[in-house]
């Protein structure tokens, strides 16, 4: 089973016409040639900030360019598309559920 993100932070099964040309119709393939790009905020747990320090030394140290934080995730994004429903399921279901929003403002005296 094959999902692609798409507008609306919606997920949806890809067409047998995507996958051929490997990506939707009108979406560019190539790097700078003005495709938009989101700018986000979410809320993570400390252990998956330290997780992602971890995958940048592990690039680092595999001689790779260290990734940013945003390419660690869009990585890892594209490798649970790729993933098939029973490790898609067990992705989620391991997920340490966190309360969303700004924490309260510390109120100095």
């Amino acid at each position: 089973m094959k999902f692609s993100f798409h507008k609306g932070s919606s997920m949806r099964r890809e067409t047998e016409n995507e996958s051929a040309s490997g990506g939707s119709v009108g979406q560019s393939s190539t790097r700078g040639s003005g495709r938009r790009v989101q700018r986000c905020t979410f809320t993570l747990p400390t252990s998956d900030e330290a997780l992602i320090a971890d995958i940048q030394e592990l690039a680092d140290g595999m001689g790779l360019r260290t990734p940013t934080r945003s390419e660690v995730v869009r990585a890892a994004l594209k490798h649970l598309g790729w993933a098939n429903e029973r490790k898609f399921r067990e992705a989620f279901e391991s997920l340490e559920r966190v309360k969303t929003g700004r924490p309260p403002r510390q109120t100095t005296n």
